[in-house]
């Protein structure tokens, strides 16, 4: 089983219906963490549930958070510690973002790896990427030396900003452990689309940009639901 596992605080998506019935189509789980009612979608958890839970499974805890900091995005290397009591039954988990729409994963996803990226070597990608469900793969964040320091204030972050030209601190560490390897990671960039230009986004039995069938489609630029009603 594949779990993708999201951390929605603060304001409430208003495409969540439509995000969450095209996520269904998928054949995949998913579990959404919020302080906001999405229905039988979602799990109830406010942000101080959320910085408790990670201060039990990981021993830091972050000193002047705020509850819709991007500090929330930063802890996605780590979701297969702190969430590991819900993912006892998946074999791989992920992390994504609410301005995705999503085609025949299958199709494009090629888990014969211990993480799987939408994106070029060698960056993981945040808006989608699976990492295997195991000890090893759940604690490779810990293979970046500072990774309590950047974990436990607002100002460092381990998985957004970049420490050697365009890699995040994550990244920086994957690839060098790819490099050594020491682990396994299917890169994938082709298979996306994104509204940095118009295109004819069409959901068939499959998502197709432009005609071509892609995985995922992220909106990030124009963050309305791009899909026809």
């Amino acid at each position: 089983m594949i779990t993708i596992i999201n951390t929605w605080f603060g304001e409430k998506i208003p495409w969540a219906d439509e995000y969450f019935e095209n996520f269904s189509k998928t054949g995949w789980n998913m579990l959404t963490f919020s302080d906001k009612d999405y229905g039988d979608n979602s799990i109830y958890m406010k942000p101080k549930d959320f910085m408790d839970l990670y201060k039990a499974k990981l021993g830091v805890r972050i000193e002047g958070w705020e509850p819709e900091s991007l500090k929330f995005y930063d802890f996605r290397p780590a979701y297969g510690v702190i969430f590991e009591d819900y993912l006892k039954d998946s074999d791989f988990w992920g992390h994504t973002d609410p301005d995705c729409v999503y085609g025949n994963l299958d199709k494009f996803v090629d888990l014969d790896c211990d993480i799987w990226s939408n994106d070029h070597y060698p960056t993981i990608c945040g808006h989608l990427s699976l990492w295997k469900n195991t000890d090893r793969v759940n604690n490779l964040f810990k293979e970046y030396p500072l990774w309590e320091a950047m974990l436990s204030n607002q100002e460092s972050h381990i998985f957004k900003r970049p420490i050697s030209g365009n890699l995040s601190p994550m990244s920086f560490t994957t690839k060098r452990l790819v490099d050594e390897g020491k682990i396994k990671i299917n890169y994938n960039f082709d298979c996306q689309g994104n509204d940095k230009q118009p295109h004819n986004l069409v959901y068939n039995n499959g998502l197709f940009c432009d005609g071509r069938e892609i995985a995922v489609y992220h909106f990030k630029e124009g963050k309305k639901w791009p899909l026809p009603q």
